[in-house]
């Protein structure tokens, strides 16, 4: 795995020194901070008392990842010609406990495209290796290969096939090797400015070596359709609907599922902007249960954008989400959330500053109180953006991320802390 990245590495290098007109070249590195981390309420009793008073309520924190990084990143575009044309991009990261490589290829000429994504993760702490909810080491590969020919009068026909495998070092446990297979076709119309419209058909394919409960076939009909009847106005939508057979005994997890979403963009003016998202989804299962049950999913958000200055901008978005089940006797999970959402982004005229940062505040409501898994609750996300060019090859990139859940009981509150940083030198 280690000399596949070398010697694409190497290949990168050769076309750089050979064809330095005609190419883009660039090597950066650095150092890296991920956290990810969870707190919630651990309740335990001691059985052996004769009051009931032994019950202990304990605090307890789960770490996922923590861990600092050396970064590097080799970027290559190559371009032919106006039809031909060549990327490559890799990162590696290393940590006292994994080694991590992503390699990115693609070839574009004229329709047709052709991309692979590999990556693979070898962990470095014996104790890791020895837990087998740990147990990750891998390797995982993605092609896909795409054409889309013009076939006049604007009409379009697209053939997309996508291969992706992941293989672990351990299988089983919490771990499979597996292999997914997306085959769809599309056609086409484009009304120039005015929008288009799209027929398609997907098929999905999962297959698991070691669990076939856990392989599926999935058939994907989709609309999309865009319109745009003047500048300041635009609507989208996009529909599919999905038959999934799954290979568990009695039918478990086979499903129906259609998903509806539009979407409004409307801009008033050159400070104003608009923009309305609405998400119908209905799902039903051949065979129900508390997991697996047929379920009608609401979502509607109005994002309101305003221009300050030049630099930043405003926005305020109120959300709406709403679960509720079909049958009677899964209406206990059933529940309304409303939030509002404000935020404000700033990127600098000079271009060597953004940040992106909102907080969303609101509150979820169960159909009913006597559930045990369900209660009610606040619930407030932050979510950070920041990208610094603190010289002319040195960048300071930030992505912090905080969801905090409060319940009236105590012991159901929860928190999910996400910190990905780095600091990078470009030469």
């Amino acid at each position: 795995m280690k000399l596949y990245a070398l010697v694409a590495t190497m290949l990168v290098l050769v076309f750089a020194e050979n064809n330095p007109a005609k190419s883009e070249f660039q090597i950066s590195g650095g150092f890296g901070y991920d956290y990810i981390s969870s707190d919630y309420y651990l309740l335990t009793a001691d059985t052996l008392s004769i009051t009931p008073d032994s019950v202990e309520q304990l605090k307890r924190t789960s770490e996922a990842v923590n861990e600092m990084l050396l970064i590097g990143r080799v970027r290559y575009e190559h371009r032919f010609s106006d039809q031909f044309k060549l990327d490559v991009y890799n990162r590696t990261t290393y940590s006292d406990q994994a080694l991590r490589n992503y390699l990115d290829f693609g070839i574009h000429y004229g329709s047709f495209r052709l991309e692979n994504y590999f990556s693979f993760k070898q962990n470095n702490s014996a104790e890791i290796d020895n837990d087998e909810s740990f147990s990750q080491d891998y390797i995982t590969n993605q092609t896909s290969a795409r054409l889309r020919p013009h076939l006049g009068s604007g009409f379009y026909l697209g053939v997309k096939n996508s291969y992706e495998f992941t293989r672990y070092d351990n299988p089983g446990g919490y771990y499979y090797d597996f292999s997914y297979n997306k085959l769809d076709f599309t056609f086409e119309k484009e009304f120039g400015l005015d929008g288009r419209i799209s027929f398609g058909y997907r098929n999905d394919l999962k297959k698991v070596t070691d669990s076939t409960r856990l392989e599926y076939d999935r058939h994907i009909l989709m609309l999309y359709a865009e319109y745009s009847p003047s500048y300041n106005l635009r609507m989208e939508l996009d529909n599919r609907y999905s038959s999934k057979n799954s290979k568990k005994e009695g039918s478990l997890d086979d499903e129906k599922l259609e998903d509806l979403q539009i979407v409004l963009d409307y801009q008033p003016s050159a400070l104003i902007s608009l923009r309305f998202y609405n998400q119908f989804e209905y799902i039903t299962y051949d065979s129900q249960d508390i997991v697996y049950y047929d379920q009608i999913y609401l979502r509607s958000e109005l994002e309101a954008e305003f221009a300050l200055t030049n630099e930043l901008e405003f926005s305020l978005t109120p959300h709406y989400r709403n679960l509720s089940a079909v049958e009677d006797e899964f209406f206990g999970q059933d529940y309304v959330e409303y939030s509002l959402e404000p935020g404000f982004s700033y990127m600098a005229m000079s271009g060597n500053l953004w940040v992106d940062f909102s907080f969303e505040f609101g509150r979820r409501d169960y159909s009913q109180d006597d559930v045990d898994f369900f209660s009610d609750h606040v619930l407030y996300q932050l979510n950070l953006l920041f990208d610094l060019n603190l010289f002319d090859r040195l960048n300071l990139y930030l992505l912090g991320a905080v969801d905090w859940q409060r319940h009236e009981n105590k012991q159901d509150n929860s928190a999910l802390y996400l910190l990905s940083s780095a600091i990078e030198y470009s030469f």
